[in-house]
């Protein structure tokens, strides 16, 4: 194993705690930076068409999406992502909101 031809190694774990809710880890680690990441997720089903998702890593970054199912061909997904981290350990990045259609034939 030569740590410079694969700078990283990932570690996953997914877990079904019903069969509307999931949560996922994943671990790494970066050999050329020698820095760990770690991110923590969660997936909802609120209902057979909408799903909420949740995930903050270890740089202390907080995602959120919603996607609705509109009709059978028609995905609509709002996404929403925040850097937590104090101003004191660096400039704060401005929070970030997007909308994505998808279009599934």
């Amino acid at each position: 194993f030569d740590p410079m031809k694969n700078p990283t190694s990932l570690l996953t774990f997914r877990h079904d705690l019903s069969n509307d809710v999931s949560l996922a880890v994943l671990a790494g680690y970066d050999f050329k930076r020698a820095e760990p990441n770690i991110s923590v997720g969660a997936k909802c089903m609120l209902s057979p068409d909408s799903s909420l998702k949740v995930k903050i890593d270890s740089s202390a970054i907080f995602s959120l999406s919603f996607r609705q199912k509109m009709n059978k061909i028609v995905d609509l997904t709002f996404a929403a992502q925040v850097d937590t981290k104090s101003p004191k350990f660096g400039p704060i990045k401005p929070p970030k909101f997007g909308m994505g259609i998808s279009l599934v034939p």
